[in-house]
């Protein structure tokens, strides 16, 4: 129900100047005395029988002149129209609540700024709009990405405008997603806190409503958000959507960089996959893909058209010399939507790999060993130069050392293990490391599979049966999965070296009662011998975290010549390439409230460190200085804990670096990088009356889609504005009409 109040309600004593024309009328009537004449009585004749007329008319004549001075007074009076008071005299304080999305999509640009830009100048509408009609109300305007307001409940006044310009010149739009049902919940505990100072709650949302922001499961509203308003005063608040930067159809992005294998080594190449994702509605064109290492020089690759949807991979091969802390960067041409034109990945070069050889055979000398000819191949000068540092022990000496120092573990022609070590190998691998099987004539296939198959949920990736083979008639091995990482893009080269390589003796893989043999869940067969429906070979799966491997044939030379062939150590570099440990790498690459977290050695690091940008960057982020504090319960060691301010998302997207300072005088760099979400470039977005035609009726009712940028267009205030407009009008209609009725009256 709307109701009236007044700016001005003091000026409604004018109302009583509407007697004015009453009074002149009776003191213009008792003026004339009434005279008899002879020659009148022909007018009175004429007067009585046109009264009705002549009084109908000076009747309207009086409303019209009294009605006048009261529209005038309630002019300055400045009635507004409200559903929240009735003539000022009960009424209701609204807690007006704006959101302004500064999400990723919002650095989406147009020929007057961005989208962030334009929403500032939303809010400022809005805010001057509620200065000039709502004086006496509350205003609490938040942005999406931090926790505490900008303001909170703050009362209006005609110059909060100016105050909120003022404000909104700082903030910036973050790589950090929209969550409307989190800005809802923090709306509801911020209207906690106002109470019953507010009577009525008012939401405004500013944002480009991007479909992947608000859209739940088989495309339907998020549920989260009709939770969240009904959660808002018993949802009966008033939610108004502002649509921001409409219309952008085209978006091609970086979504991801991955390290191709477990891990970074110095003087190896390392291969990067970076996947480009066309996340508009059209196709794109051809273009290039740029490239860089720790910020120097860039390669680049051509990529083709991407159809929308669609998505390509480029894969990098680049080594690295130093060990320690690096950071690759992909970048795109700039297009509308510059925060996902670029992505990078941070990670650690290690010197080598760690590898533990256990030698089930060790023969008579040397070179009869099991092990000697794997070692040979992985560590081939011994003087630390190489890409693994092999560690090497009889099975007898197995269990000795713990396995966490290594990254990757071999046992070769190992008969069996004690229960313990088969539980230390479990925890291993289901942590992460990484484990390789070879057979041998010291292998009991019962034991084997009682010990590691465990009828599919042990170690193994398959199960053993019966050693098969002639020496005397050996057989080539077969790739059968040229995709597998183990081989993938040296494929045909593999094959090639693999044409001399002969297989005299294996163990054979166990079969189902349908004669099918017995692999693991995710186990995949790499080789095979004879041809491609041969026996298997070499048999890869999974267990916990970690990857397992199966050579069904000896590391020696004792069933194969494989050992003496030039694909022999090939084929280990890439199996400890492949299975070892992979290095978890999120702790260094960041979403846009990630923390980077780490120990430092007291005596060895001073507790300043430097943060600063990786690389140039235009989102304003300087450098700060962080302070790393010393632990609680080990005070030896520092904790550096490194996140975005209080509340807040990270400022922008890229890579960062710390500067470490040591107490010798020495700088060392730590970098990290902050990534937007992946989905945030997807362009489409809610048309108008989408979000309100989902809603459930009840809220439906009590929102609205405001199209437009200024106060007039938007309309959010003629419910509850000035109305001067209106009575003006009516004013001069009514003097209009006065004048022109006198005039005709008249002539009567």
């Amino acid at each position: 129900m709307i109701g009236f109040s007044f700016l001005n309600p003091f000026l409604l004593w004018g109302a009583g100047l509407a007697s004015v024309p009453l009074i002149i009328h009776i003191l213009n009537r008792r003026r004339f005395r009434i005279l008899d004449w002879a020659a009148m009585e022909f007018l009175l004749r004429a007067f009585k029988e046109n009264r009705r007329r002549v009084r109908f008319e000076q009747l309207l004549l009086l409303l019209l002149r009294m009605a006048i001075p009261a529209l005038l007074a309630f002019l300055l009076a400045r009635p507004k129209a409200s559903s929240d008071d009735f003539l000022g005299l009960a009424r209701k304080v609204v807690h007006h609540c704006i959101v302004l999305d500064d999400s990723g999509s919002m650095t989406a640009s147009s020929g007057a700024g961005t989208a962030f830009d334009e929403g500032r100048r939303r809010v400022l509408q809005l805010v001057t709009g509620l200065s000039r009609t709502r004086s006496g109300d509350l205003l609490t305007v938040l942005l999406a990405s931090r926790a505490k307001p900008l303001l909170h409940a703050r009362p209006v006044t005609l110059d909060l405008g100016a105050e909120m310009n003022e404000i909104l010149r700082e903030p910036r739009a973050t790589p950090d997603r929209f969550r409307p049902a989190e800005v809802l919940e923090r709306v509801r505990k911020l209207d906690e806190i106002v109470g019953e100072r507010a009577q009525r709650l008012s939401l405004y949302f500013v944002s480009d409503f991007r479909k992947v922001d608000f859209e739940g499961r088989n495309g339907g509203l998020d549920e989260g958000i009709v939770k969240g308003l009904r959660a808002l005063r018993g949802g009966e608040t008033r939610f108004f959507l502002l649509p921001v930067l409409r219309g952008a159809d085209r978006n091609l992005a970086v979504t991801r960089i991955q390290l191709l294998g477990a891990r970074v080594l110095k003087n190896v190449e390392a291969r990067f996959e970076v996947t480009v994702a066309n996340l508009g509605r059209r196709a794109t064109e051809g273009c290039e893909l740029g490239f860089r290492l720790d910020g120097g020089t860039r390669l680049v690759r051509r990529i083709p058209a991407v159809p929308p949807g669609g998505e390509v991979g480029v894969v990098f091969r680049v080594g690295f010399e130093t060990e320690g802390d690096h950071f690759v960067e992909a970048s795109l041409p700039a297009d509308r939507l510059p925060i996902d034109d670029r992505r990078a990945l941070a990670f650690p070069v290690a010197p080598h790999a760690r590898v533990l050889l256990v030698d089930g055979d060790p023969g008579e000398r040397e070179e009869l060993s099991e092990t000697f000819y794997l070692s040979s191949a992985l560590d081939p000068t011994e003087d630390g130069t190489s890409s693994a540092a092999v560690t090497r022990m009889d099975d007898n000496e197995f269990g000795d050392r713990p396995l966490e120092g290594f990254d990757l573990v071999v046992l070769a022609n190992v008969a069996s293990v004690s229960d313990e070590q088969l539980a230390d190998l479990e925890a291993y691998v289901r942590g992460g490391g990484g484990l390789f099987f070879f057979t041998g004539d010291q292998v009991d296939p019962e034991t084997w599979n009682r010990l590691f198959w465990k009828e599919g949920r042990g170690l193994l990736p398959a199960a053993l049966a019966e050693i098969g083979g002639d020496l005397d008639h050996p057989v080539p091995p077969v790739l059968v999965d040229s995709e597998h990482p183990l081989v993938s893009e040296i494929g045909d080269l593999m094959e090639g070296l693999l044409r001399l390589v002969r297989i005299g003796r294996w163990n054979r893989i166990a079969a189902d009662p349908k004669g099918a043999p017995r692999l693991g869940d995710e186990a995949r067969v790499v080789l095979r011998l004879r041809d491609e429906s041969g026996p298997p070979l070499l048999i890869e799966g999974r267990f916990g975290k970690g990857r397992v491997g199966l050579m069904t044939t000896t590391a020696d030379a004792s069933w194969t010549n494989w050992p003496a062939d030039f694909s022999y150590p090939v084929l280990c570099s890439r199996l400890v390439d492949t299975l070892m440990r992979k290095e978890d790498l999120s702790p260094r690459n960041l979403g846009p409230r990630g923390v980077r977290r780490f120990d430092l050695a007291a005596a060895e690091y001073s507790s300043e460190v430097r943060l600063l940008p990786a690389v140039e960057r235009d989102d304003g982020f300087g450098e700060r200085l962080v302070h790393a504090v010393p632990r609680a319960d080990e005070p030896d060691l520092l904790d550096l804990s490194v996140s975005p301010e209080d509340g807040r998302s990270w400022p922008g997207a890229g890579p960062l670096k710390l500067e470490l300072a040591r107490t010798d005088g020495a700088k060392e760099l730590r970098f990290f990088t902050v990534s937007p979400w992946p989905e945030e470039g997807r362009v489409e977005i809610l048309r108008r009356g989408e979000i309100l035609s989902r809603l459930p009726r009840d809220l439906a009712e009590n929102s609205r889609w405001i199209e437009g940028t200024g106060e007039a267009q938007a309309g959010i205030f003629a419910e509850e504005g000035e109305i001067w407009r209106v009575l003006a009008f009516a004013l001069l209609l009514f003097l209009l009409s006065e004048s022109l009725l006198a005039w005709r009256f008249g002539h009567h």
